[in-house]
């Protein structure tokens, strides 16, 4: 009988157990280099994890920040709603006033380069806003800069009046619509040396304002005058303001309108010291959906 293949099979069992054996004819076991190539790679494996984990803690971290800073925002706004109305007017004006003052300190050094040996007051305007705020004569490269500045801030503000709708208008944009109407600044007369507020020059600064803007639409009309009663407030006549407010059906107005409405209110009951009719209106103001953005 041929042991051949018995042999054959014998020697192929001897290869078997020296792989499992680890011996050195064994094709797969690694080389020292090879190991320290690999512990190489897994410790460079542990760092990036590492590094990996600390940017997304720190991410999340930055994170639970924002969303913690947009809350007490959120929170102020909802507890404060008259004020941070007039804020809004007050800080949308103010980036105004700083995009003119800036470009009139640009065309105002740029003229002063340019001066010749006339004075400036030679050349202002008396009878002129434009020349009297630039110092500059009217005509002059100056003037027609500041000019561009004016026509731009009421082309905008008559982009927002032109467009704004009543009945579809968030709170945000019916805001933006009254700081386009009335502005500010037009309290600033109406105080007595005792430092008390004169209602009804108050009133006739803000219909002026109205009639200047051209308001003709009855429901912008309407908002309008409902917005004036916070010249109550302003007075600390909480009493008179909601006097007023009592011919109002608010379930009957629209977001904007409303969030206007409950705003003034929340000033008054909280001004009286009604803490917690002014917490049960800051819970509906809540309600509201602020929205954002512009026309």
């Amino acid at each position: 009988m041929d042991n051949s293949n018995n042999d054959q099979v014998f020697h192929s069992s001897n290869i078997a157990n020296q792989t499992l054996a680890g011996s050195a004819a064994d094709p797969f076991t690694l080389t020292d280099k090879e190991k320290k190539r690999q512990e190489k790679q897994v410790e460079l494996n542990d760092k990036r994890m590492r590094r990996a984990t600390m940017r997304a803690a720190k991410k999340a971290e930055r994170t639970a920040k924002f969303a913690a800073f947009r809350q007490r925002l959120g929170h102020w706004r909802k507890s404060n709603p008259l004020v941070f109305i007039l804020s809004s007017v007050g800080a949308s004006i103010l980036i105004l006033a700083i995009i003119i003052g800036a470009s009139w300190l640009i065309v105002s050094q740029i003229t002063r380069e340019k001066a010749t040996t006339r004075t400036a007051n030679n050349n202002i305007d008396p009878t002129d806003y434009i020349s009297v705020n630039c110092r500059c004569a009217k005509g002059s490269q100056a003037y027609n800069d500041l000019k561009e500045d004016y026509d731009m801030a009421a082309e905008r503000e008559k982009r927002i009046i032109d467009n704004f709708d009543n009945k579809t208008a968030t709170p945000f944009q019916t805001i933006e619509f009254i700081n386009a109407v009335i502005g500010s600044g037009y309290l600033e007369d109406t105080y007595d040396s005792a430092g008390n507020l004169n209602t009804v020059k108050a009133f006739d600064n803000y219909n002026q304002r109205i009639q200047t803007a051209n308001i003709t639409n009855d429901d912008q009309k309407a908002l309008l005058e409902l917005y004036s009663l916070s010249i109550y407030n302003t007075a600390k006549q909480y009493n008179q303001t909601l006097e007023k407010l009592f011919n109002y059906i608010p379930e009957n107005m629209f977001d904007g309108t409303k969030y206007i409405y409950y705003s003034i209110s929340y000033e008054a009951y909280k001004g009286l010291g009604y803490t917690e009719k002014a917490d049960s209106i800051a819970k509906i103001l809540e309600s509201i959906p602020y929205g954002s953005g512009s026309f």
